[in-house]
């Protein structure tokens, strides 16, 4: 089955209260309902910023330090794999090319002694650093 790929771009405006308002085709093609809990993130590097829905009622975000290396991305991968982790959003930058990358993980939302099992796990899979919040 083929997925027809859509994009759809609206000129929108703040208001005086950082307020930003989401075109209502946007918000239908996206599945964005009143009250709907959205990710809103920044990038520097492009600055750009994205607006995801998060059908999830509580998510975690799992930011990563690692070795910008091949395969390491996919050992860490594969660590969240092993603990059940249910990646919503993920993204990952090159820091220092061939030396430093970074991986930011959204995922459904999870208690402490899960988290922290997570941690260990990602650090032994090779993270050099692991940075674990609820979004």
């Amino acid at each position: 089955m083929r997925v027809k790929h859509m994009e759809i771009e609206e000129i929108s405006k703040i208001d005086g209260k950082g307020r930003v308002l989401i075109p209502a085709k946007i918000r239908k093609s996206a599945g964005i309902a009143d009250d709907s809990a959205i990710i809103v993130s920044y990038d520097s590097a492009s600055n750009s910023i994205s607006i995801i829905p998060a059908f999830e009622k509580s998510l975690n975000r799992i930011e990563i330090g690692m070795g910008d290396v091949p395969g390491a991305l996919s050992r860490l991968a594969q660590a969240l794999y092993l603990e059940g982790v249910d990646i919503v959003r993920s993204e990952s930058v090159s820091m220092a090319r061939g030396k430093k990358a970074r991986w930011i993980v959204t995922c459904k939302g999870m208690e402490a002694p899960k988290l922290e099992k997570i941690r260990a796990r990602l650090l032994k899979a090779g993270a050099e650093s692991v940075s674990i919040s609820k979004v």
